[in-house]
């Protein structure tokens, strides 16, 4: 067996690397300041978002019509132009998290609503202007 094998104890074998916790190097959002359509069939929305903090949702297809908030998010870019983004709608009580694809144009959606329901979608996300643009 080579030496460099991590044993399941916990304890390493003496050449494995040491246990350093890294933090990740922060990256600015891409959609920062911008605006993203994303659509999961006939649920749509325009997502504004204004700054690295503050994002606004309009619903902009047949079944989501009317649907409008302003929240704060968080993105985490899991690896280049991927992020996880997630928020709390207070109103509903919703929690959303997005993974974002932007180089392959994918979206997926998890949704732990308020009642307890949860919603998982796939669609598709496009960056379509900047924030401030109508």
């Amino acid at each position: 067996m080579a030496s460099s094998l991590f044993i399941s104890s916990g304890i390493a074998a003496p050449d494995a690397p040491p246990n350093n916790t890294q933090t990740a190097k922060p990256h600015r959002y891409i959609a920062e300041g911008k605006i993203v359509q994303v659509t999961f069939g006939d649920f749509a929305f325009r997502l504004d978002f204004t700054d690295s903090q503050t994002m606004t949702f309009t619903g902009n297809g047949p079944a989501s019509q009317g649907i409008t908030d302003t929240v704060r998010y968080t993105a985490v870019e899991i690896r280049p132009q991927v992020y996880m983004v997630y928020w709390h709608e207070p109103g509903t009580g919703d929690n959303v998290t997005h993974v974002q694809d932007y180089p392959r144009g994918i979206v997926y959606t998890n949704i732990a609503s308020g009642d307890g329901s949860f919603t998982h979608l796939t669609g598709q996300i496009k960056i379509i202007g900047n924030s401030g643009e109508q």
